[in-house]
């Protein structure tokens, strides 16, 4: 299996997209801090992703400059969608309505400037029509997590909430949507490799949920994990975090999350075999590390049974 390429060195995009947000004229102020900590959290399978979506029959007509720039982009993007769920997800992130939006302009700016660095002027018009698609999807699936606590104590099927939170982790895509333009990739393999993405996107989200349950409940966020947890307390409030973790727990709502977040890495790795075998690689590394969690989660379960 081929390694992401070398000359893609994930420290030198960090360090790049650090800088260039530096430079950015509203570098200052409360909400430029929590959007600078997130660029500053390194998350390689992120910001990496153009090269291990790279076709092998197109390394050699990728220039390294510009599989860097779209490096750069994803990290951008990245830091960018974390900011804006965070201002939904803490009120106490709220700040100036126009400091936020003159933050929030300048990223996009910069953000699109690494797109027109690599992509061809027709290309590019259709690229940034599905951009705005994007943004979009993300936008809407904010405007739902606003509504989180009017919604939390209605039924959520896994299903439904597995379409909000493709749509909220969409904007992140977009340097993978500019990477297939460049190389000129065919429908079925943007197909493969957008779904493969998304697929990812779902098993990391799930794992992250089982993880913070218990931080969920307490904060008021919506996730499948904390919704189930809820219906089988049959619409009784838990007494404390910690009774709400066991009932989570004993009914095994958090091993079936891990399940279902493993499952979704094996898609991913499946639909991503015959083009993408970097990103095959990723995500069968991802599918053992959710299978270890939940078997740990099993066996605590079966040697120290929870009391009802």
């Amino acid at each position: 299996m081929a390694p992401v390429p070398r000359w893609l060195d994930n420290a030198e995009v960090c360090r790049e997209a650090i800088a260039a947000a530096g430079d950015l004229p509203c570098a200052s102020g409360a909400q430029f801090e929590r959007f600078y900590a997130y660029l500053l959290v390194d998350e390689p399978i992120i910001q990496l992703m153009p090269g291990y979506f790279l076709p092998l029959w197109a390394e050699d007509e990728v220039q390294p400059e510009a599989l860097h720039a779209l490096a750069v982009a994803a990290k951008l993007e990245n830091a960018r969608n974390r900011w804006l769920d965070e201002m939904v997800d803490d009120h106490r992130a709220l700040g100036s309505t126009v400091s936020s939006q003159e933050l929030n302009k300048a990223i996009v700016r910069l953000t699109s400037r690494q797109y027109a660095r690599v992509l061809p002027h027709h290309p590019a018009a259709c690229f940034f029509e599905q951009l705005a698609m994007l943004y979009s999807r993300h936008s809407l699936s904010l405007v739902f997590d606003g509504k989180s606590q009017a919604l939390l104590g209605r039924s959520l099927t896994l299903s439904d909430y597995e379409v909000h939170a493709k749509a909220r982790h969409s904007s992140v895509r977009a340097p993978l949507d500019a990477l297939l333009t460049l190389v000129g990739a065919d429908e079925d393999q943007r197909a493969r490799a957008t779904n493969s993405w998304h697929a990812w996107g779902l098993g990391a989200q799930l794992y992250d949920d089982a993880l913070d349950v218990e931080e969920d409940f307490r904060n008021g966020a919506l996730t499948w994990t904390v919704a189930r947890t809820l219906e089988c307390l049959g619409g009784r409030t838990p007494e404390n975090p910690d009774e709400f973790y066991a009932v989570a727990l004993r009914e095994g709502i958090v091993t079936r999350t891990l399940r279902r977040a493993e499952g979704h890495f094996g898609q991913a790795a499946e639909l991503a075999h015959s083009s993408f075998p970097r990103w095959t690689s990723v995500q069968h590394g991802c599918m053992r590390q959710a299978r270890t969690l939940r078997e740990d989660y099993e066996h605590l379960l079966e040697s120290e049974p929870l009391d009802h």
